[in-house]
């Protein structure tokens, strides 16, 4: 059975990129640790770029396998990551807190507790985009087509029948536009993960540079 990049042209471009993004995790965050003198941000890099890594691992597999339903998922808890980055980025005095706890049982200056969705709305003006993907990016709010049982006289087919009839109905139940939409999510958040620690190790390499949040 092809995969949907195998299938769909058009997500070839994407699937590159997110290829690519996967295998410069380690790098990139090597490049930051060998300058040296760690600050708590360095410190807090280690874990979150290893959930990212894992992340995208699981998410190319996942959607190498047309399973979207895990598939999309991981691109909100990708975007959990993008958005928890982008808050210790501005508020660096949380990260001791951080190391230590969940970041839902952390204050933020309003008082409000940092869970996901909230930070997801502080990220706004920096990342405008999470907030409307955050929200679709669940099983509950994927809007898909309900799924067609396949019957055992599909499954055990000799003729070649089978394996065409299992990948019309993912066609039918992951469309082309839906695949492209999370593909194109993964990989911006991912992207914007390690364009934050590729703007660390600029400004450690010159002292006074701020981490800025990417643009895209």
């Amino acid at each position: 059975m092809d995969r949907p990049v195998d299938r769909y042209t058009s997500l070839e471009e994407t699937y590159r990129r997110l290829e690519v993004l996967r295998d410069s995790h380690a790098r990139a965050l090597e490049n930051v640790i060998a300058l040296g003198d760690l600050s708590a941000f360095d410190l807090f890099l280690p874990g979150l770029v290893e959930k990212s890594l894992h992340l995208t691992k699981g998410f190319l597999a996942m959607f190498d396998d047309w399973n979207l339903i895990v598939a999309a998922p991981i691109v909100r808890m990708q975007i959990e990551c993008l958005v928890r980055l982008a808050y210790v980025s501005k508020h660096p005095e949380a990260i001791p807190e951080a190391l230590e706890k969940p970041f839902d049982r952390i204050l933020g200056p309003d008082g409000r507790h940092l869970t996901d969705p909230q930070l997801v709305t502080l990220a706004r003006e920096d990342h405008p985009w999470v907030g409307p993907v955050y929200g679709r990016v669940s099983t509950e709010r994927m809007n898909l087509p309900p799924q067609q049982p396949l019957t055992s006289d599909t499954v055990t087919g000799n003729d070649g029948g089978a394996m065409a009839d299992i990948q019309a109905r993912l066609d039918e139940r992951f469309p082309e536009s839906f695949l492209a939409e999370v593909l194109a999510a993964m990989e911006q958040a991912t992207s914007e993960i390690l364009a934050y620690i590729s703007r660390r190790e600029v400004s450690k390499k010159h002292p006074g540079w701020t981490i800025r949040p990417p643009r895209r």
